[in-house]
């Protein structure tokens, strides 16, 4: 503060700050097994907190988006056709980038025990088309 304190200038100055225009941090309430509580599950884990911070800004920036977009649904009704849905959805980045993340996020659901399975394949193809997806798909419900 500029001046002693409760002096008039002091008071000035808190009153000043005090009605500051500051945004207040957007809180959401998630619902119970939601993809966005998995992903605010998975923020708190020791294996997101174990990341360098770059690394988990740039999970999180992936994440975030996807939360955006498919927060309200259900993590426990995932396919493998869904993700591969959402990997289009999220052409902005390279798709091998968004289905990594999405296997660790998978990863982390299955240790903590919200599904059975992770539904995200892991394809070795250079060239994720849609028709080599669907090849990768059929070939892991085999």
């Amino acid at each position: 503060m500029p001046a002693p304190l409760y002096t008039p200038e002091f008071w000035t100055a808190y009153r000043a700050a005090m009605s500051a225009d500051e945004r207040m941090p957007e809180v959401r309430r998630v619902k119970v097994g939601s993809i966005a509580a998995v992903v605010r599950a998975y923020y708190g884990s020791t294996e997101f907190k174990a990341l360098a911070v770059s690394t988990r800004d740039t999970y999180s920036g992936v994440l975030d988006r996807f939360v955006d977009k498919h927060g309200e649904g259900p993590i426990a009704g995932l396919q493998p056709k869904h993700i591969n849905k959402l990997i289009d959805e999220m052409a902005d980045m390279p798709s091998a980038a968004s289905r990594k993340r999405l296997k660790g996020l998978m990863d982390y659901a299955v240790s903590a025990g919200l599904r059975s399975d992770n539904p995200v394949v892991v394809a070795s193809l250079k060239s994720a088309t849609p028709s080599a997806r669907k090849l990768a798909c059929s070939a892991h419900r085999a």
